[in-house]
């Protein structure tokens, strides 16, 4: 489905189940679709909400410099837009935890829980930071593919992992 949510954004999710709602945020450069299995597994319990963030997926792009504080403000557009008025929960995977994390710390009043997995609460380094930048410079140039073929060493081990073992 897509919503706008303001006049320069348009939101691509789904929604899915009833129930307590449950919003899903995705990692960097996926988008919503990671969660196609999590969705399957407990739409049966809850009602999923699985946003494209803001420059991913069918969502718009940023008008300006991207923010992790204007996708949080984008979740609580959309949250608005559907009419949930009650805590939800959001969850959110690396980039997804940090939106959650700003969520969290913006609409607290929003939040029924929090999930955070293989994300951080600090700021990036300098390098990080570079890194990241180098990483958005590139998918701008790039397709989705040249873009998880340029990160995939970085995400999967293809060594195997030598140990010491002391007794």
């Amino acid at each position: 489905m897509k919503t706008q949510i303001y006049p320069d954004c348009t939101v691509e999710f789904a929604d899915t189940g009833q129930g307590k709602p449950v919003v899903l945020l995705h990692a960097f450069p996926l988008s919503r679709v990671m969660w196609r299995t999590q969705v399957d597994a407990v739409s049966g319990i809850c009602r999923l909400i699985t946003p494209d963030l803001r420059g991913f997926g069918g969502t718009s792009p940023f008008d300006g410099p991207p923010s992790v504080e204007r996708m949080a403000d984008d979740i609580q557009a959309l949250l608005d837009k559907l009419k949930i008025q009650e805590p939800v929960a959001v969850g959110g995977l690396s980039m997804g935890g940090y939106v959650a994390l700003a969520f969290a710390r913006k609409y607290a009043d929003r939040l029924r829980g929090l999930i955070l997995a293989d994300t951080r609460a600090e700021a990036d380094t300098a390098d990080g930071r570079a890194n990241r930048d180098q990483m958005i410079n590139f998918a701008r140039m790039h397709t989705a593919a040249d873009v998880i073929e340029q990160m995939l060493p970085n995400m999967v081990r293809t060594k195997p992992v030598t140990t010491s073992r002391r007794c």
